[in-house]
């Protein structure tokens, strides 16, 4: 666990859902509001990086 996971969690904002590979993540969070939080927090994690998020949404399927 890096600095940036270890604050994440230490301040409570680590998603369940949290993967990272060099210096790409990969989260799933229950909501804009939560999606708001963790993108706050990784911004605020390191003073010397600076992080964006692209938002998907799942989409029904209808199995027919």
């Amino acid at each position: 666990m890096t600095s940036i996971e270890a604050k994440l969690k230490a301040d409570g904002n680590i998603p369940d859902i949290y993967k990272r590979y060099l210096d790409d993540t990969f989260t799933i969070v229950p909501g804009i509001a939560a999606y708001q939080t963790l993108y706050q927090a990784l911004n605020n994690a390191h003073l010397s990086m600076f992080f964006t998020m692209k938002i998907g949404m799942e989409i029904g399927h209808d199995h027919h």
